[in-house]
This record gives structure tokens, C-alpha cells and sequence, in this order.
């Protein structure tokens, strides 16, 4: 009996992991449709939306922070579909953000660098220079005037 409680489970997992969600991902600030029916599992991770978008928009992606929001909420790439609340047919937010570095050399140059450009987005005279946990903000300071954040 126990046995067969056992098979009876493994089937349902089994019918769980061939279960495929379609999800539409769109542009939360165009409202452009960039895939129109990503496939998935619900046990994939929300991190694997990316791979649907870098798809479909290719190398113009590649120097941006990808995030996916769905009813409100930013999803935490380390989910899984399901654990996020995502089922078939959903819609997803994309917002796209540069990704940027912060360098301090000896000199006492401080640049905030767009990786998408290569180019410096704004630089300081600072011996000191840190980014706040997340990396979302980033602190310039100098002993005798003006904080560059960004």
C-alpha cells in the first residue's frame, strides 16, 4: 500500500513538471509586447524569463538589469513561476535598467560608468567611494565639498 501511495505521487509530479505556462512579457514602460508567449514550467525560475527576452531582443539587452514585475510586485529572480504566482496565460512586466559600475582609482577620481556605453555617466574628485547593499545607490564623498550619489 504504501508503494502504490508512493507511484500514485510520483505521477502527479510527473503530470506537474509537463504542465507548460505561456506567459506574455511586455514593456512596463511601453506597453510594447516583447514576447508573446514565453514558455515555461512552473517550476522554472523567474531568472529564466530572461533567457525568453534576451532571445528576442538579442545583444541590445545585454548591458541592462532585467526585472519582472507582476501584479505590483518586483519578482525575486530566485523563485520558481509558481512560488511567484505565476500560472498560464499571465502577463509580466519588464523594466529594463542600465547596469553601471563605480570605480575610485588613486588619483582620487571617482567615475560612474554606463557598461552599456562604455562612457563615464558622471565623475568627482573623491577619495572615498561605496555602494549602498542592493548596488541601487552609490555614495561620493570628498572632504571639502560637494557628494556625488547616484
Amino acid at each position: 500500500e504504501p508503494l502504490e501511495v508512493l507511484r500514485g505521487r510520483l505521477e502527479e509530479l510527473d503530470e506537474e513538471l509537463r504542465k507548460v505556462l505561456a506567459l506574455t512579457i511586455r514593456s512596463a514602460t511601453t506597453g510594447e509586447v516583447i514576447v508573446a508567449k514565453a514558455r515555461a514550467r512552473p517550476t522554472d525560475k523567474v531568472a529564466s524569463l530572461r533567457e525568453a527576452v534576451l532571445q528576442e531582443l538579442g545583444e541590445e539587452c545585454a548591458c541592462v538589469s532585467l526585472r519582472f514585475i507582476f501584479q505590483l510586485q518586483v519578482l525575486d529572480p530566485r523563485l520558481s513561476l509558481a512560488e511567484a504566482g505565476l500560472s498560464n496565460g499571465d502577463e509580466v512586466q519588464l523594466v529594463q535598467e542600465p547596469l553601471r559600475c563605480l570605480t575610485a582609482s588613486f588619483d582620487g577620481t571617482a567615475r560612474l560608468w554606463s557598461l552599456g556605453s562604455g562612457s563615464s555617466a558622471a565623475a568627482s574628485r573623491a577619495p572615498e567611494a561605496a555602494a549602498e547593499g542592493s548596488g541601487r545607490e552609490a555614495l561620493v564623498a570628498r572632504h571639502d565639498g560637494p557628494v556625488l550619489t547616484a
